[in-house]
C-alpha cells in the first residue's frame, strides 16, 4: 500500500514538472493577446482608422479580409481607459456587425460576417508549400513572393485574377529585414500574411478587390 502510495505521488510530480516546463500553449499566448490593456479613445472614427489605430500605435497584430457591404461610415465611438483588448474588439463588432473577429495565427483577423468573397476565401485558404521572400528590403516584396508562389500563380491564372501594383507607392528599405526570417513552409496565404504582421514591423495586413469587376485584388501591409 504504502509502495502504491509513493509511486503514485511520484507519477503526480512528475507530471506537474512536465506541466511546468512545456512552456506556454497556444491558448496561453492568444489569452495574453486579447487580456492586454489598452487605452483608446476615439469618437466618428471608420473602422479602417480604428484598426490602423491598434496596429500602430498599440502593435496589436491585425488582418483585415474586406466586405462588399462595408461602408467605411465613420461611426465608431470607442472609450476605453484601460479595458482589455477583448472588450474593445467585441465593441467594434458589435457597432461595425457587418465583420467578425477571432485570433488565427496569432494575430487578430477581421472577417466578413456573412457573404464573405469566394475567391478572397479560397485565395486565403490556398496551400503554400514554400514561401521565402529572400532579402527583402521593401514592404512589396512580400507580397510579391506571395504572388510567385506557384499554388497562387495557378490560382490565379485560372481565374484571370492579378494582384494590384499600381497603388504602390514610396516605401523606405526597412531596417528591420536582417533580424526577420519570413520563411515558412507548408502554410496556406492567411498563414503567410498572419506571420508577417505578427513577427516584423509591418503589424497589418489587409485584402480586398480594387475594381467593380473584381479583376485586381490588393494586398496592403
Amino acid at each position: 500500500m504504502i509502495k502504491h502510495f509513493i509511486i503514485g505521488i511520484f507519477a503526480l510530480c512528475l507530471l506537474m514538472s512536465i506541466s511546468a516546463f512545456s512552456g506556454p500553449t497556444s491558448q496561453d499566448s492568444q489569452e495574453r493577446l486579447v487580456d492586454q490593456r489598452i487605452e483608446l479613445h476615439m469618437a466618428d472614427a471608420t473602422l479602417m482608422h480604428v484598426l490602423s489605430t491598434l496596429s500602430v500605435n498599440h502593435r496589436v497584430p491585425i488582418g483585415f479580409e474586406s466586405s462588399a457591404a462595408d461602408q467605411n461610415e465613420p461611426k465608431i465611438v470607442l472609450e476605453s481607459a484601460n479595458g482589455s483588448l477583448k472588450r474593445i474588439l467585441d465593441s467594434i463588432v458589435k457597432q461595425e456587425p457587418v465583420y467578425r473577429w477571432e485570433v488565427v495565427d496569432g494575430v487578430i483577423n477581421f472577417v466578413p460576417a456573412n457573404d464573405r468573397d469566394p475567391f478572397i476565401e479560397a485565395l486565403l485558404n490556398t496551400t503554400v508549400s514554400n514561401y521565402d521572400p529572400g532579402k527583402w528590403t521593401v514592404k512589396f516584396q512580400l507580397r510579391d513572393a506571395i504572388e510567385n508562389a506557384p499554388e497562387v500563380k495557378k490560382l490565379l491564372a485560372l481565374n484571370k485574377k492579378t494582384f494590384a501594383k499600381y497603388q504602390d507607392y514610396v516605401s523606405y528599405p526597412s531596417i528591420y529585414t536582417k533580424d526577420v526570417d519570413l520563411r515558412i513552409s507548408n502554410t496556406t496565404v492567411r498563414g503567410i500574411l498572419n506571420r508577417i504582421v505578427r513577427i516584423s514591423e509591418h503589424k497589418s495586413w489587409s485584402i480586398g478587390w480594387t475594381d467593380k469587376e473584381k479583376n485586381a485584388l490588393s494586398i496592403r501591409l
